[in-house]
């Protein structure tokens, strides 16, 4: 890929949609693993950025949006850049594309709370789809499902986070108060321990989360 895949910054385009950050469209593609097959499916078209480069790794490239000015616009805009491979249709975005099946790859730009059975239901035997997971309002997690066989699946999840910028699972919060070590315990069971702080590649964390505060448990 591209040196400035990995640049952490925000695309800037058009629409009132906003692209996911570059780093995590890199993060997508390497985790995906992609490389030049038959076809592969975009839930919700988050980054043309995202479809051109795929436009010239595989044969067709299959999307689903739910704004057909997204769509039109997007469409537009890889004319221009001679891209003709890449098909868009508005519908419901976790119903996937099934008449396009079945899939080498699924892409989803769009957050899940549970990964649709449709969806992965598209892939073909070995094949993966990658979606994010969450959200705690701005940050989520991605996940990776493989299919292995006609019925069974296999499921990954990353232990990074990355920004979306506009998510559409918000958690309940509730008024329920946990006893400390409760707490504690839960904190411990998703951290990623550590020996040393100057083993941790802490420095990139630090610069994608600007002014958060950050926890360091000893």
């Amino acid at each position: 890929m591209h040196p400035n895949f990995y640049e952490d910054a925000a695309v800037e385009k058009a629409t009132d949609k906003a692209d996911p950050r570059v780093i995590v469209i890199a993060r997508m593609l390497e985790e995906l693993q992609i490389k030049e097959e038959e076809n592969i499916l975009i839930i919700g078209v988050d980054s043309v950025t995202i479809l051109a480069v795929l436009s010239k790794i595989y044969k067709n490239i299959y999307a689903i949006e739910t704004s057909q000015v997204y769509a039109k616009w997007a469409l537009d805009v890889l004319k221009t850049i001679g891209v003709t491979n890449v098909h868009i249709k508005t519908g419901k975005l976790e119903e996937g594309w099934k008449a396009k099946g079945p899939l080498n790859a699924i892409l989803s730009a769009l957050e899940f709370e549970e990964i649709p059975k449709v969806l992965i239901e598209q892939l073909k035997i070995g094949a993966k789809l990658l979606a994010p997971m969450g959200s705690d309002w701005a940050h989520v997690m991605l996940e990776i499902v493989e299919r292995v066989s006609e019925t069974e699946f296999v499921a990954k999840a990353l232990r990074d986070n990355y920004f979306i910028s506009k998510p559409t699972l918000i958690p309940d919060i509730g008024t329920e108060i946990y006893p400390e070590k409760d707490i504690i315990d839960e904190i411990g069971i998703s951290s990623i321990p550590f020996k040393t702080i100057k083993k941790f590649p802490i420095d990139g964390l630090l610069d994608r989360i600007g002014d958060v505060r950050v926890v360091l448990l000893e």
